[in-house]
C-alpha cells in the first residue's frame, strides 16, 4: 500500500476511468540549456527549444484515455507524437465527442495553444466570453466531470486557473468517487477540507516541492502498471 496514493486513485487510472488535467506547474517542470521553463511570454513558448521533463513522460505512462491541459505551450502534445494522439482545443467539441469513443488517445487545449493567439484564453473574461460562445464544449465538460475521476496535477488550490472550473467541480460535488488534486505539502488544513467538503475534491501531498513529484509519480505509474498486469489489461 502506497503512503500517497489511494487505491482507489490507482484502481480509476488502471481502468482508464480517469481525467487528467495538466496546469502550468507541471510546464514549470520542463528545461532547456539555459534552466528553467517560463510560460508567461510567446516568444518562450515557441524558441526555447524546451523538452518534455521526466514528469511529462511518467504521465504520458499512465496512458489516460482524455488528458486536459489549461497550458498553451506544446510540451505534453509533442511528447504524444504518435498516430494514437489526437491533440483538440475548445472550438473543437464535435471533434472531441467523436474521437472519445475511438481507440486514439484525446489531448484537449482548454485554453488554446500559442500555434493560434487569437484564441488563447487568458483571463476571465475571456474565459466565459468562450463560454458564451462554446456553450456545447463546457456541457461537455460537465459530463466529463460526472463520468470520470478528475485528477489535478501542476495546480495548487489557489491556482486561479482552478478557480475557473469549480462551477464543474460543484456540479459533481456529490460524487460516489472522489477527485483528486495533486500538490506539494504546506496547505492549510481549512483550505483541503473545505474543497473536500465542497468540490469533493481530495488533496493528495507528495512533498515539499517539485523536486519529489517525479518519485512519487515514478510509484503511481508502477502501481498502475502492476494492477493492468494484475487484472489482464492492456
Amino acid at each position: 500500500m502506497s503512503d500517497i496514493w489511494p487505491d482507489n486513485l490507482v484502481e480509476e487510472l488502471a481502468y482508464r476511468r480517469c481525467l487528467i488535467f495538466l496546469g502550468s506547474g507541471i510546464s514549470a517542470t520542463a528545461k532547456n540549456d539555459a534552466g528553467e521553463y517560463s510560460n508567461y511570454l510567446k516568444s518562450q513558448y515557441l524558441r526555447g527549444k524546451y523538452k518534455p521533463s521526466k514528469v511529462h513522460e511518467l504521465i504520458k505512462d499512465l496512458d489516460s484515455k482524455i488528458v486536459v491541459t489549461t497550458n498553451f505551450d506544446k510540451l505534453y502534445e509533442g511528447l504524444c507524437h504518435e498516430p494514437e494522439y489526437l491533440t483538440f482545443d475548445y472550438t473543437d467539441t464535435r471533434s472531441i465527442i467523436g474521437s472519445i469513443k475511438a481507440p486514439e488517445n484525446i489531448i484537449i487545449k482548454a485554453h488554446g495553444s500559442i500555434d493560434d493567439t487569437e484564441k488563447l484564453i487568458f483571463t476571465a473574461k475571456q474565459y466565459y466570453q468562450a463560454q458564451e460562445q462554446y456553450p456545447e464544449f463546457y456541457h461537455l465538460m460537465t459530463a466529463l466531470f460526472l463520468t470520470h475521476t478528475v485528477v489535478f496535477f501542476g495546480y495548487s488550490l489557489n491556482d486561479p486557473d482552478i478557480n475557473l472550473l469549480l462551477q464543474f467541480l460543484h456540479n459533481t460535488a456529490n460524487s460516489s468517487c472522489p477527485h483528486y488534486m495533486i500538490d506539494k505539502k504546506g496547505n492549510k488544513p481549512q483550505m483541503v477540507k473545505h474543497w473536500k467538503d465542497t468540490y469533493n475534491v481530495s488533496l493528495l501531498e507528495y512533498g515539499d516541492d517539485y523536486s519529489c513529484l517525479e518519485s512519487s509519480l515514478e510509484e503511481l505509474r508502477d502501481l498502475v502498471f502492476e494492477l493492468r498486469a494484475e487484472r489482464g489489461m492492456p
